[in-house]
């Protein structure tokens, strides 16, 4: 009833153009289950996209099972990137997590929001007047925010403390 239910419930989602991802522990083998099946004949096109990622053999994604019963399908509208399934390790119950990357093109659109570049003018060397008069606004704006002050702390607390940030980069950074 689950199957069927679920199955015609995709294919309204679908008519109505919605693009969809379904992730679920299925019960059953990811490509050869009554599900899969169900959701064909529907003719919702939910297309199985987990399986392209496993390599030659198909994984358990139970910790006491021993076939892929999570079962990943998603709308042919959506393009599925990347795909990492966890050991049971480290995923929190006893399935495997799931990490997947959908193109943001096909989840929101092409362009949905254009970034528009503001036009500007380079300050060229040559217009003495305008570099003059950028750099008064620079200094009077370092006054204001007591950069230099600021700065100067940054710099002591760092030869206190060392440099914030891993070990390993200390290393890599060359001493002045």
């Amino acid at each position: 009833m689950f199957r069927k239910d679920f199955a015609a419930q995709c294919g309204k989602w679908r008519k109505e153009g919605d693009r969809l991802i379904v992730i679920m522990d299925a019960n059953e083998h990811t490509m050869d289950g009554k599900l899969r099946k169900m959701l064909e004949a529907e003719g919702v096109g939910l297309v199985e996209f987990s399986h392209k990622y496993w390599g030659k053999t198909p994984p358990n994604t139970y910790i006491n099972g021993t076939i892929p019963i999570d079962a990943g399908y998603r709308s042919t509208d959506i393009e599925v990137t990347n795909f990492c399934m966890l050991p049971f390790i480290n995923s929190p119950g006893d399935h495997r997590a799931w990490i997947i990357e959908v193109s943001t093109r096909s989840m929101i659109g092409e362009h949905l929001h254009k970034i528009d570049r503001p036009c500007g003018r380079r300050l060229v060397m040559s217009n003495h007047k305008a570099v003059k008069r950028y750099n008064k606004i620079v200094k009077e704006h370092f006054d204001i925010h007591n950069i230099k002050e600021r700065l100067d702390a940054i710099d002591k607390l760092t030869r206190m403390c060392g440099r914030p940030g891993p070990k390993w980069l200390d290393s890599m950074i060359i001493k002045l």
